[in-house]
This record gives structure tokens, sequence and C-alpha cells, in this order.
């Protein structure tokens, strides 16, 4: 038996793909230890894991217009981050002795994983819950950002792998939540990386479902709107959305997270909307999809062949969506479209044979296979493994 210690990062986003992967492995007879903040411990817990509770501070939101005094505690959020990880190392070196990991298994986004496997000597894998960027791909984008001179001075300096998180990966296994076939610029990976995603948890218990009308939902067409709890929505969004739906053919249902439903005002007959829903449950029941384009998400869709309205706002979500409008599954709009924008883009997607059969087509070369069971294959073949390679870079080209 195997011990492996997760350290993820405290976000939806980031602990639901980790959560099939945990239960993978303990239901194979290994020991899984995770250090996490305490919103997310239970589910750790209730899959089986033994779980030890850090202080970690992390945004909980991110508001679509931020005021003045939203921007300057986001600011002072960002140097709490950064001033918190020696804390959180040295606590994690404190309780090292009773986990004694063969693998530590470390979020990108988790800068302390890495650092503290380090100092231990643990053999490590890294977990990227979106897609991945190699060397190639940030080199491309600050060209695209700030110029070829700029970007060839801070690449002699080594500044972009001294700043970019996926850049300082070391680790001798990548774990990517992103099917080969999605992952952008694919060719630039050696074989570290393993594309074992989409990772997919079961959210089914998020939510109320016993006040939502499922005989109209699976009469359809259903429009499922959920921009997320991190990115979310404002007033604004939702509102236009239902304005522009009311009285239609359409069933809208509307998560709305951080958005109190009563700030909507009344609302259409056929648009329904409350904080959390069950995503897993509403989702196949749906024809089109409203979403940020989180990976975790996006792929949710993807394998359900759901067409997908990409409305992004972080770089990586404006990254999947344009990756997915490449493939033929969806469309692009901006957050701030008009509720008619949407109407519109609903209705072309739902007759569009062209979007099924791109996502048929997508589906198929993602395959049928168990990413959970791909995943924990590879930590376990890491585990099993006496010797540690003497080279392994981040994002080398293949």
């Amino acid at each position: 038996m195997a011990r492996y210690l997760f350290l993820p990062f405290p976000m939806h986003g980031h602990v639901n793909p980790l959560i099939p992967l945990v239960t993978k492995l303990i239901a194979r007879g290994e020991k899984v230890f995770v250090a996490i903040s305490q919103p997310y411990a239970e589910a750790f817990r209730e899959a089986g894991c033994d779980v030890t509770e850090l202080d970690i501070v992390v945004p909980t939101t991110f508001p679509e217009n931020p005021t003045d005094e939203q921007r300057k505690h986001m600011r002072q959020l960002g140097v709490a981050m950064i001033r918190q990880r020696p804390r959180i190392v040295e606590e994690l070196h404190r309780n090292w002795e009773s986990w004694r990991p063969d693998v530590v298994v470390a979020d990108l986004s988790a800068r302390w994983g890495a650092k503290a496997a380090r100092k231990t000597g643990a053999r490590l894998a890294s977990f990227c819950p979106s897609y991945a960027l190699s060397e190639q791909m940030v080199l491309e984008s600050s060209r695209r950002r700030h110029g070829p001179l700029v970007t060839t001075v801070l690449h002699r300096l080594g500044l972009l792998r001294k700043l970019h998180p996926a850049l300082q990966d070391r680790a001798e296994l990548a774990l990517v939540n992103t099917p080969a076939a999605v992952q952008p610029a694919r060719e630039t990976f050696d074989d570290r990386f393993r594309f074992v995603g989409p990772l997919l948890r079961d959210t089914s218990g998020y939510g109320s479902k016993d006040d939502l009308p499922w005989d109209r939902i699976d009469k359809g067409p259903t429009l499922f709107v959920s921009p997320g709890t991190l990115w979310g929505g404002s007033p604004r969004f939702f509102r236009g959305i239902a304005d522009a739906f009311a009285g239609s053919k359409w069933t809208v249902v509307m998560a709305t997270a951080h958005v109190d439903p009563a700030e909507l005002g009344e609302l259409p007959e056929n648009v329904i909307a409350s904080r959390y829903i069950p995503q897993t449950l509403v989702l196949p029941r749906s024809d089109v999809f409203v979403t940020r384009t989180g990976m975790n998400s996006a792929m949710e869709a993807v394998v359900r062949g759901i067409p997908l309205i990409s409305v992004p706002r972080a770089f990586d979500q404006k990254a999947i969506a344009a990756r997915l409008a490449e493939l033929g599954v969806g469309i692009t709009i901006q957050s701030t479209a008009d509720g008619a924008e949407f109407r519109e883009a609903a209705d072309r997607l739902l007759g569009d044979e062209s979007v099924r059969a791109a996502l048929a087509r997508l589906n198929e070369s993602i395959g049928r296979s168990d990413p959970a069971a791909d995943a924990a294959d590879a930590l376990q073949e890491l585990a099993a493994t006496s010797s540690r390679p003497s080279r392994a870079r981040a994002g080398s080209p293949g």
C-alpha cells in the first residue's frame, strides 16, 4: 500500500476533479492524506481520506464590476496569499512524519505544495485543473502581449520561468485535467505530461432539487445558466437573460451563486433562479449551457453532448472558450452582451446539426476511458518506481 499526500488549492474548480481521483486510489487500497482548508475538508473525508485542516487564504469571488473598495480588498488579498506560503510550508513539515508520503500530489496553484515536497525529497506529481502551459505557449503569449523584444529579454534573464507557476513545475509527473484532444499546442509537451481529464465529480448534492420544475425541464428546450461561484455574474447579467427569454419556448434555469435571486425582482414564469443548482442533474437534461467555461463545467457539457454559450472572464476561460469554438461545439459572447444576444445564440445552437456533429466527433476523440483510473494508474506507477529521473522540465517540447 502506497501513501499519497494531496495538497489541493482550496477552490471548487481545483478540488472537484481531485475527488474522483482520491476515491479511485482509496478503492484500490491505497492510503490518501489531504491537507486543505476547512470549507473543503469534509468532501475529502467523505471520500475516505485522512484530512489535516490548514488555514489558507484564497479569494471567494471576483465581482464582475468591482468597486474601488473591492479592488483594494483584492490587492490586499493577493499580498496575504503570498505572505502565507512560508507559514503553510512550515505547518506541512510539522505534520510530515505522520504522513510519510511516497508521492506528493500538489496543485500548481498551491505553491506551498511543491516547495514543501522539495525540502523533504519526496516524489512529486503536479496537478493542473485546467489545460497545461508549455514554455512555447508562454513565450507566444508574451510576444503577443509585450512584443518580441521584451519577451526575448525576459526569457534570457530567466524571468518568465521565475514568474510563471507553470514553468516552475519540476514534478516527475504532471497530471492535467484536460483531454489530449482539447489541450492547446499538444505537440509542445513531453511524456511527463498525462492528459487524463476530464475528471468529473458528481455534484447532484449541491443545492435543492425539490423546487425545480422537472417536467418542464425534461420537456425542453432548456437553457441552463451557471457562471459559477468564483467568477459569477451580476444581477444585470441574470436579469438580462431572464427578460430576453420571457414568454419563449425555453425553460431557463439559472444558478446565481453570490447573487440573491430576490435582487432580480419578479421573474418570468418560464425562468427559475436559485443560488445553487445540482448541476449533474440539470445539465444532462439541458439543450444549451451558458458557462464561464472553466474546464470542469465545459467538459461536463461536452461529454454529455450539450452545446455551450461561453461567457469567459478569466484568462484560462478565454483560451478554453476559443478552443471549443475552434472545435465547433459552442459560441463565445461577452459578459456585457445584452440578453437578446444570448437568446439568439441559444436559438441558433438548438437547431444547429453541425454543432451536434462536432460534439460527437470530439467525444469520439476523447474516448470512453476512465480518467480517474488513468490518473490513479500514473500515480501508482510513480510510487512503484525506485529511481528518480535525472531531469524533469516543465513544458519541454516532445
